[in-house]
């Protein structure tokens, strides 16, 4: 991570994103266990279609996995070029929408990664979107179309005791030392059924500057992502336990028959 920049009153959200990693992850213990998951796959053709600033995938690349990586931020992929440059590594990148993957690579998978929970946040990571579920529909048909015949999808979101929770969900971790910066960090998650949503307030405190902001996800339980799953076309929807994780993480399978889209 870049050093944090801490003479102006407000943060970008890559700045912010990199500093959650920090006090969410242990990145040695999620690496080892994504590998776990991915080993079988080494030799093959990995989509990392939110990849970020590149957590953890950067250093899958460096381990001499295949992945493309593709996100819809501009300045997320800007953010990853910089980190690969300084690791020493090539990367293939690009910036495309979820809705437009399956124009742009057809068949093209082996497997297909949607980490970091970020399915949940389509059309409203900076607003409350209508028309969530729609997207996320369209999202995952994306995803079918993009892999192999027997192809794998890796896909996690919130998990069910968190969505099961009827009082707002309070945050406060520990402060931590970076970059010779004492950074706090507490957030509040509320949700909304009724309106099918989740409201997530962190609050980053960086030597004493409060930095706040807001972002919109869609309520969606387990068992409506696993409808979703199966009605684009998706066998063999199972729940995983991932070492290092603390998303929900749900793996499905293109039918090795399937041609595409249906």
């Amino acid at each position: 991570m870049r050093a944090l920049n801490t003479n102006k009153s407000t943060m970008n959200i890559v700045e912010l994103w990199e500093i959650f990693l920090q006090f969410e992850y242990d990145e040695k213990v999620l690496l080892k266990g994504i590998e776990n998951f991915l080993k079988q796959y080494k030799k093959k053709k990995i989509l990392d279609c939110a990849c970020g600033s590149g957590f953890l995938t950067l250093n899958l690349i460096k381990r001499g996995y295949d992945i493309t990586c593709t996100d819809g931020s501009a300045s997320m992929l800007k953010f990853l070029s910089v980190k690969a440059k300084k690791m020493g590594i090539r990367i293939k990148s690009q910036k495309i929408l979820w809705s437009q993957l399956a124009k742009k690579y057809s068949n093209d998978f082996d497997v297909l990664l949607c980490r970091g929970s970020s399915l949940i946040y389509i059309n409203s990571w900076d607003r409350s979107s209508k028309e969530k579920k729609g997207s996320v529909l369209n999202a995952l048909q994306n995803f079918f179309d993009v892999l192999k015949p027997g192809g794998i999808l890796y896909v996690d979101t919130t998990t069910e005791k968190v969505l099961r929770s009827k009082k707002p969900i309070q945050v406060k971790y520990r402060p931590k030392k970076i970059h010779n910066r004492i950074v706090e960090i507490k957030e509040v998650i509320f949700t909304n059924r009724s309106k099918k949503l989740r409201t997530w307030k962190p609050t980053v405190i960086v030597d004493g500057r409060s930095y706040s902001f807001a972002r919109y996800s869609l309520y969606l339980p387990h068992n409506e992502l696993k409808k979703m799953l199966k009605e684009v076309g998706f066998k063999d929807v199972k729940k995983r336990t991932i070492q290092g994780e603390h998303y929900a993480v749900f793996v499905a399978k293109k039918p090795a028959a399937s041609r595409g889209k249906k």
